[in-house]
Formats: C-alpha cells, structure tokens, sequence
C-alpha cells in the first residue's frame, strides 16, 4: 500500500507541480555560475522539502483525506508515506545540488569549505522547512496551517544565508577551530532527530484530527 501511496504522489507531482519542478531545474543551473549559491541551495532545498506538503493540499482539496478514512488506509500510513516521499525528494534534489556545488566550485574557484558549508546548511534548513511544516499541516490542516508554513520558509531562506556569510567572514583561525569543533558535526544528526520528532508528533496529531 505504500508504493501505490508513493506511485500517487508521484502522478500528482508531475502533474501538479511541473512549475516547481521547472525551478528546480533553472536553480541548480544558475547556482553553478552564480558567484554566492548559498541562497539557490538553500531554496533548492527547502522548496524540494515543502513540495509534500503542497501534495497534502492537493489531497485536502479534492477530499482524498475523507475518501481514504473509508477504506483499509490507516491514517499513520498516510503520515508515514508523505514523510518517506519528502525525504526522497530531499535526497534527490541534494544529490543534484552536490552535484552543481562540485561544478560551482571547478568554475569560481571556490574552496571545499565553502561548498561543504553550502551543502550542510541546505541540508539543515531542509529538514527543518519539513519538520515545521507537516506538523501543522496534519494538525490544523493546509488553510489553517499556512501561516506557519511560510513562517518556515522565509525564515530559511532568509536567515540561513545571512549565518553562512558570517561563518565565511570569519578569519581562518576561527572557522578552523569551529569546523574542528563537534558541533558542526552535530547539528545534521540534530536537524535528522528534529525530523523525526515531527513524523512521530504528525502521527499522534493527525491521528485525533477530526476531518
């Protein structure tokens, strides 16, 4: 039942959101050339993050949520499937973005520790764009949900670049001692648990949501 889930979400992806798909594209091209990426990977990555919860819009508008209450489709395996999906999407789009990063760095001249930085903080902010994001949307569904929703967004796209050319003005001495540190290791093991505290409170929210 999850393949057939996941086979629906992708029918309604390439369907749906040719658009999104059309900026991911145009992005990962721009970001090879573009002298400061930090901005097109962090969108990248949170626009491939945001893109399940777009599917669950979709789902609530044509009231696929009510019809699957009537069949043997548990709502945890709902939950469960558009967390699986985001992640797919996540992982593809960050291997193309390693990618474009490898390229951009061949082309200007960047160090690997700036493209090492570039691929952790859109990592991050992808997970985290998700983790925020299908919480809200489970609980109070996608209308209700919204502000929250793009609260995430911007503030990913927003701040995150703004942090990362902070890091990269600091003298070498200090940005060795903080990549050396073990708190750069750590935040993308914390940005996955985060992660997967949202699917496991997605799941007890959408479970007592009344539809």
């Amino acid at each position: 039942m999850m393949k057939g889930l996941l086979y629906k979400d992708w029918l309604m992806l390439k369907k749906y959101c040719r658009v999104y798909l059309l900026v991911l594209i145009v992005f990962l091209v721009v970001s090879v050339s573009a002298e400061e990426s930090i901005f097109f990977s962090v969108y990248l990555m949170v626009l491939s993050s945001v893109l399940g919860v777009t599917l669950v819009s979709y789902d609530e508008k044509s009231g696929w949520e009510r019809y699957c209450d009537t069949l043997p489709c548990p709502r945890e395996l709902r939950v469960n499937e558009k967390y699986v999906f985001s992640l797919i999407l996540m992982g593809a789009v960050f291997a193309a973005l390693t990618v474009s990063q490898v390229l951009h760095m061949q082309i200007t001249g960047s160090s690997g520790r700036e493209v090492s930085l570039t691929l952790l903080n859109a990592f991050i902010c992808g997970l985290f764009t998700a983790s925020i994001s299908f919480p809200a949307v489970f609980r109070w569904g996608v209308e209700q949900g919204r502000i929250i929703y793009f609260v995430a967004i911007f503030a990913m796209v927003g701040l995150e670049p703004g942090a990362v050319k902070f890091v990269q003005e600091l003298s070498p001495e200090m940005t060795a001692q903080l990549f050396g540190s073990w708190l750069v290791s750590a935040l993308p093991v914390l940005a996955l648990l985060i992660f997967l505290g949202s699917w496991r409170l997605s799941l007890r929210l959408y479970r007592k949501r009344v539809l």
